[in-house]
C-alpha cells in the first residue's frame, strides 16, 4: 500500500519494477513477488490491482542486445502460498524457462477486496542531524 501524508496526493498510471542484469549473461536467477499492493482512486477508495503486465524487452532480445541471453530465461505468473495469490517474475537461471507469452497480462481476481487490511503505519520517533561538508 502507497500512501502519503498530504490528503490530496494521487498517482497516475500503474504500479511498476523490474529485475535487472548488469552483467548481460543470464546466469543468476533473480525473482520478484508482487503482493499487498493497494492504490487510492480519486474518490479516496482504496483498490487492490488485479492485473500486471510482463515482459521481456522485446526490442533487445536480438543477438548482440543487452537482454539477448533472457530471451528464453525468464518465467512470468500468479502464484498462491498462505498468504494468498501473488503477481511473480523470474529473470535468468539456466533452468528458468517461460511458461507464458511475452508480453502477457496476469489476473487475480479480487471480488471480496475492497480495503486494505493492512494497519496504519505510525512513527514513533524522529531524529534529523545536520551533517557537516568538506
Amino acid at each position: 500500500m502507497l500512501d502519503v501524508a498530504a490528503p490530496e496526493a494521487f498517482f497516475q498510471g500503474g504500479i511498476d519494477s523490474f529485475l535487472e542484469d548488469w552483467l548481460e549473461t543470464g546466469d543468476q536467477k533473480r525473482t520478484s513477488h508482487l503482493r499487498g499492493a493497494w492504490r487510492r482512486d480519486l474518490k479516496g477508495q482504496w483498490h487492490a490491482p488485479e492485473k500486471a503486465r510482463y515482459s521481456v524487452n522485446s526490442w533487445d532480445l536480438v543477438e548482440g542486445k543487452r537482454s539477448f541471453q533472457m530471451r528464453t530465461r525468464w518465467n512470468g505468473g500468479v502464484a498462491k502460498d498462505e498468504t494468498g495469490p501473488f503477481f511473480f517474475m523470474t529473470a535468468g537461471g539456466s533452468d528458468t524457462t517461460p511458461t507464458t507469452e511475452n508480453p502477457s497480462t496476469l489476473t487475480i481476481p479480487r471480488p471480496h477486496e475492497s480495503r486494505t487490511s493492512y494497519p496504519r503505519l505510525e512513527i514513533d520517533s524522529f531524529d534529523v542531524r545536520r551533517s557537516r561538508r568538506s
